[in-house]
């Protein structure tokens, strides 16, 4: 056996590897739980098949013409609009989600609501839904060209979704996509103060690790998922360079040569002068910078400390709510099982467990 056929041997099995591990955002699967006796209708645009159960027509209403609206000025930063599109709307399901796969060309909106505030902010759930998801469509379409559209006729859908996940890291598929429903809809997480508070934090309290433990994460240390890094990352470089457009060139390198090693950090050094690494340095120190100045002006309100740290270990207190026994928070962190807890005189006085009287 030559060398060269060792070399495609290898490569075949490489792709084939990817398409296994793709991540969810292209495989989602979800246990299916729609009755065999629900209906389902369409409404079919010029580019957006709605497929809804009978009695959400209001709903899947919305949805089209929130696609339609949003299509061509959510699409001009990063190449042009997808081609028409499926989206599947859920509504058998408590799951508050969504998700755009290649394997069929596909979206699907869990259109249950969620229930977190700070998730959803002020938005109407569904076009929330809409406006994030819309943009992973989006970045599937640009996705496809130069190596990455020999993979699609070769390897097929999930080939192709491979080699798009593999030659761009996860903080840029959904820091784009958050940049996306935060600059196109009312509210987004981009807004909201609480989807950045751990890095703003970290930052704060001197802890800025390095790029590959910011994305990575940490079994030791508290740190953000790849939305807020990617949300930070890609705002940051569009100041910087002041081109709205910038992250489209960039991704456009990457997908062209997805064969090529760590062809995304040299598609942001090509565009902008920068590697991954010095473009997340420069990013955190702004971040930091500004946030001090914030901070020092800001005259901070009285308040009550409520807990006593025992450790260094992080632990949240969430929605915390005042009783005439004390106050209930939702107690989770990195040493924690996440449980309700009575809080008085700064002491855990008593532990709600499910199911417990």
């Amino acid at each position: 056996m030559t060398g060269e056929v060792k070399k495609w041997i290898g490569f075949v099995g490489l792709i084939l590897v990817f398409t296994v591990l793709t991540p969810a955002q292209s495989q989602n699967t979800i246990l299916e739980n729609n009755a065999a006796s629900l209906k389902w209708n369409q409404i079919n645009t010029g580019n957006f098949r709605i497929i809804f159960p009978k009695g959400f027509e209001s709903k899947a209403q919305h949805v089209a013409n929130m696609m339609e609206h949003a299509r061509e000025p959510e699409a001009k930063s990063i190449g042009a609009p997808p081609r028409k599109i499926s989206i599947l709307l859920q509504n058998q399901t408590t799951i508050s989600n969504g998700f755009v796969t290649v394997a069929p060309w596909r979206s699907e909106y869990f259109t249950m609501p969620s229930q977190d505030y700070n998730f959803l902010g002020t938005n109407d759930w569904l076009t929330l839904l809409s406006s994030h998801e819309y943009r992973h469509m989006v970045q599937f379409q640009h996705a496809l060209r130069g190596f990455n559209r020999a993979v699609y006729y070769v390897f097929g859908q999930l080939g192709f979704g491979a080699m798009a996940f593999a030659s761009a890291p996860l903080w840029f598929w959904e820091g784009d996509a958050v940049v996306a429903e935060t600059a196109f809809t009312q509210s987004g997480r981009g807004r909201i103060p609480n989807f950045d508070m751990v890095f703003r934090m970290n930052l704060m309290e001197g802890r800025t690790f390095n790029y590959h433990k910011q994305y990575l994460r940490s079994y030791k240390h508290q740190i953000p998922s790849h939305y807020v890094l990617g949300y930070h990352m890609v705002s940051y470089l569009r100041r910087k360079t002041d081109n709205p457009e910038i992250w489209s060139s960039v991704s456009k390198r990457a997908w062209t040569n997805s064969f090529v090693p760590f062809t995304f950090s040299n598609a942001i050094k090509k565009e902008s002068g920068l590697y991954v690494t010095e473009l997340y340095n420069e990013m955190a120190e702004e971040l930091k910078s500004k946030w001090k100045d914030d901070l020092d002006n800001t005259e901070l309100s009285e308040f009550e400390t409520v807990t006593q740290r025992s450790n260094s270990t992080y632990t949240d207190y969430k929605y915390a709510q005042s009783t005439h026994d004390g106050i209930i928070a939702l107690k989770s962190g990195i040493g924690d099982i996440e449980r309700f807890v009575l809080l008085k005189d700064g002491l855990e006085t008593k532990v709600f467990t499910p199911g417990a009287g």
